[in-house]
């Protein structure tokens, strides 16, 4: 317009194609798949069908953190299973002599859980005690 005033035009976007809102800038992306503890370098390409994808060009797993986040779940897990036999420990436990040694050697093994060969990634989990 001549004095400076601008003009606005009502443009409907619900039937733009693919090819439009490209020419308008706006594109739809698609990140990359990325896995816990892995650093990753990668770069955006767009594809013939205008849409943007993320490209890996590299992945470092990191397995020290991810073997420490696994110990510390399998710790939970030993830890949920010792809690729950607690109660066998105790004077009142109603359990005769042999099932309290049973279950001693049973949360033994539990607390054993982190010595074993493969922590944390592979993990034989003891056998807990029939209930009679």
């Amino acid at each position: 317009m001549e004095n400076g005033s601008t003009e606005s035009v009502n443009v409907s976007t619900a039937t733009f194609t693919r090819e439009q809102w490209d020419e308008v800038g706006y594109n739809e992306a698609i990140s990359a798949v990325q896995e816990p503890f892995t650093a990753y370098t990668t770069q955006w390409g767009k594809d013939d069908d205008l849409i943007y994808r993320e490209q890996v060009l590299t992945a470092t797993l990191d397995e020290s953190a991810r073997d420490s986040a696994k110990a510390a779940e399998v710790r939970d897990e030993r830890d949920r299973r010792l809690s729950l036999c607690d109660w066998t420990q105790l004077k009142d436990n109603n359990l005769d002599d042999t099932a309290v040694v049973l279950w001693q050697s049973y949360r033994q093994a539990l607390r054993d859980v982190p010595q074993q060969v493969g922590f944390p990634i592979e993990v034989e989990w003891p056998v807990q005690p029939e209930m009679e």
